[in-house]
């Protein structure tokens, strides 16, 4: 398992791979999108391979205010409950730390037991509700991680 810096070449496998979790949001999350997040934040988003073949990645935004948002997590379905996440997770903290970030914060829809489930697990802890937060008018949770 190795975990790496993504280039642009990783792109088709990182869109295949988000593909089946963000089926009702394809208008943004594609692979101009991801080209966008690796462009801009080329040092804080990496992806983890298995014998060459991309099975997850992370994509993180910087807020310029050593704080970091997650974009994205996401690891293939068929590599899911191997400790591939957690790793991924964990490793990419580090270098998150070593680089002076303090802080980790994501958002899930409310609705979306998996993702909070996840996050809880990783250690992060639940900052707040934030009600009509999204464009269709749920609710998010905010999370944060400190690193």
């Amino acid at each position: 398992m190795k975990i790496r810096n993504a280039t642009l070449n990783d792109i088709k496998a990182m869109d295949a791979i988000a593909y089946p979790y963000w089926d009702d949001y394809q208008q943004w999350i594609n692979e101009e999108y991801l080209a966008s997040m690796i462009n801009a934040n080329s040092e804080i988003c990496w992806v983890v391979e298995d014998n060459g073949i991309v099975v997850g990645f992370r994509a993180c935004k910087d807020d310029s205010e050593n704080r970091i948002w997650d974009g994205l997590i996401c690891i293939r379905k068929d590599w899911q409950q191997k400790g591939i996440g957690s790793k991924l997770f964990k490793e990419t903290n580090k270098i998150l730390k070593k680089k002076g970030y303090r802080c980790v914060y994501s958002e899930c829809y409310s609705e979306n037991t998996a993702s909070i489930r996840y996050q809880l697990k990783c250690g992060r802890k639940i900052l707040c509700t934030m009600p009509k937060f999204y464009a269709d008018d749920s609710d998010a949770i905010l999370f944060y991680f400190e690193l």
